[in-house]
This record gives C-alpha cells, structure tokens and sequence, in this order.
C-alpha cells in the first residue's frame, strides 16, 4: 500500500509559521519573569501574571476565532494574526511598567491565539486521514523544537544582558511568518457552503455549542491538567535554577527536552495509528512524572536534563496525541472550533498556571513546587482514564 504524501510545500510552509511564533513567543516567556524581578522587583506570583496573561487573552481570541474559521478562509484570518501580533511586539520597546508591560501582553496575547488557532486548523484540513496522528505529531514537534531553542537563546541573552535584542529578533521572526504565509495556496474548505448554511454559522443566536466542539472537552480537560503542572516549569525553572546554582545548565533545559520529544514522536504517531492512543500515552505520562520527580530532587547538571529528556517525551507527545484524539468523527466544518476548544484548555492552564501555582512558592519553596506538579500529572493519568483509556479499552479496535 503506497503512502499518501505528507510533506507538501503547504503543510512545510504551515509548520515553519508554527515553528517561528512558538519560537518567538517562548523568547519572551522564557525570560520575561527574570526581567520583571530584577528591573521591576515584582514578587514571583506577579512576575508568572505577566507571563501568563497573554495566554488569557490569547483564550478569548481562540473563543472567537474558532467560529469565525467556521465560515472564513484559515489563510485570512492567519495574516490578520500575524499582522496583529507583529504590530503588538513594537510595544515592548515602549514597556517601562508593570502596569504597561501587562498591557502589552494581553495584546500580543490576540494575535498570537489567532494565529495559532488557525494553523493547527489549516494542517488538519490538509493532512491525509491514514497519517493523521503522525503528522500532527510532525507539526507539533516543529513547536517542542521552538521550545527548545527559543528559551535557549533567550536565557542566553539575558546572561549575556541583552534583553533588547530579544525584542528585534521576535520583530524579525514575526516578518518573515507574514511573509510565508503569502506562499501558502489552502484549498477553500467554505467554498461549497450554500447561503443558508453561512447564515446559521454566524455570530446570530449564538449557542455555547457554536464556541465550543462538545468531542473535544475530553482530552481538553486531560492535556489542560497536564499543562497545568508543565506551566511550573515554563515559568519558574529560570528562578529555580538561578537558586540551586544551575542557571547554565538551564539554558539547555528545553532543548533537551525538545530532543526527547522530535526522537519520539515520529514513531508514537505511528504507533497510535495503527492501535490506539492508551498503548502510548500510559508509559508517556508515567515518564513525564518521573521526569517532574527529578526535577523536584536535582542535584546536578545530569539530572536536571535527563528529567528533560523524559518531561520532553511525555509533555510532547501527550500534546500531539491529544490534538489527534480531538478531531476524531468530528465534521470538517466544526474542526476550527475543536481545535479551539482544545487550545482553549491549554491556554487557560498555561494562564492560570503560573498565577496559581506561584502563590505557594513562598509556603514551600521551588522543590516541593514541582512535587505538587507531580502530583497534578498523576491527577492527569486518573482523569484520562476516567475520560478516555477506559472507553479506548473496551472497544479494543486497532486502527
């Protein structure tokens, strides 16, 4: 049996975008909190809010965007994304303040959960259904890849003091997304609407069924608690590496949990496709808490990243299993809003998380922080058990 193809020029070109605004944003998240304590001397908690509050508005513009691709062109709405979040990244330069800094994070925060609803929704309506799995999974590792790279330089930076020429470079890679994006050719999945069909999808007696894809608040809930416990260590591994004298070696931190992730996923994808999602995400997520149950203890360099390593694995992978399991039997039509009910989660986990979460570091410090996270995982296996292993389980149909 011949496989269908799978690297065309248009899903390289959307997974490069992906790659760039991930990138570019994890730049910013990634160092922000040691800026906004060393030049602001804002306590832990405030310094999370200000990571996190793009992530809220970034929710409310997935709310809305996710029905808008109901009935317009993905293309459209991506360089509007583009556009805005480019726009919104000249304000750093102009951020004196918290107050100020906040504000211009809740703005990048639109364009960016734009954007970023509409590329997962434009690879799913250009992906062959029999590598499903496997090339969402290839997408999202140009994402883990960002991980890995953007913290990298951007911790590199700050070491070096350089904070703004992180800044021109998230200008720099937000140009060149607009400028990929006009390679992009998508095929108009709305071309072949009739009139009445275009009018029942708009924002006219709107339902909580027209913002949300009920099929996909399983797994949302399942990778929201799991990102609820990463969000820890997006946000506080900068400072608690400063602490334990590990600031150095947290610099390679996410690359080498984007390693964990890119070596693995090819084949987990493969492996879902063909059985289904429990025989992979069980061993994942046992990894990703053992990776968090060494980050809680470390003691050394070699510690430190091979609990990325393993955090890569399960974090990674749970995402893009997740991303494929939220889109299964739904309607070509409704895909856009599962995708945005499904980024929703992870964005309310992302925003709240580090708020949350930062109001117990000074009640128990860093190193139980992460045990609390551990915690929080095992919560996320229980809940995918309850929510989908178990269903997954008795209907036993390899796929």
């Amino acid at each position: 049996m011949i496989k269908e193809k799978l690297w065309t020029q248009v899903y390289i070109s959307i997974t490069f975008i992906s790659f760039l605004l991930i990138a570019m944003s994890l730049l910013l998240t990634s160092t922000l909190g040691l800026y906004a304590t060393a030049n602001f001397e804002v306590a832990a908690s405030i310094a999370g809010l200000i990571i996190s509050i793009s992530t809220i508005s970034s929710s409310v513009a997935r709310l809305f965007t996710g029905r808008i691709l109901a009935f317009a062109q993905a293309k459209k709405v991506l360089l509007f994304g583009l556009v805005f979040s480019l726009l919104s990244t000249v304000l750093y330069f102009f951020a004196n303040s918290v107050a100020f800094l906040i504000a211009v994070r809740f703005i990048h925060g639109i364009g960016f959960g734009i954007a970023m609803t509409a590329l997962p929704t434009m690879i799913a309506y250009i992906i062959p259904q029999s590598r499903k799995t496997e090339g969402i999974g290839n997408f999202m590792s140009a994402g883990v890849l960002a991980f890995g790279i953007g913290p990298f330089i951007g911790i590199s930076l700050m070491r070096m003091g350089s904070f703004d020429m992180i800044y021109i470079i998230c200008l720099l890679l937000g140009a060149i997304c607009v400028a990929v994006n006009f390679s992009i050719k998508m095929p108009d999945v709305n071309s072949n609407r009739d009139i009445d069909e275009m009018k029942a999808i708009t924002f006219k007696n709107l339902k909580l069924s027209d913002f949300f894809e009920k099929q996909a608040l399983p797994m949302s809930a399942v990778v929201f608690t799991t990102l609820l416990a990463y969000s820890s260590v997006m946000t506080y591994l900068p400072l608690y590496a400063k602490e334990i004298n590990l600031l150095k070696a947290a610099s390679y931190y996410f690359f080498i949990s984007a390693i964990g992730t890119i070596f693995t996923r090819p084949y987990v994808g493969r492996l879902v496709d063909k059985y289904g999602a429990n025989i992979a995400v069980y061993p994942i997520l046992v990894l990703f808490t053992i990776g968090m149950l060494m980050l809680s203890g470390v003691q050394s360099t070699l510690m430190l990243l091979t609990g990325a390593f393993l955090m890569g694995i399960g974090y990674g992978n749970t995402n893009s299993i997740g991303q494929s399991l939220v889109i299964e039997g739904v309607p070509q039509r409704r895909i856009g809003m599962a995708m945005s009910t499904y980024y929703i989660s992870m964005d309310i986990a992302v925003g709240i998380g580090p708020y949350f979460l930062g109001l117990f570091i000074p009640a128990i410090g860093y190193r139980r922080l992460y045990l609390l996270s551990a915690f929080i995982l095992v919560c996320g296996i229980c809940l995918y058990t309850i929510l989908h292993g178990t269903k997954e389980h008795k209907l036993k149909k390899p796929r």
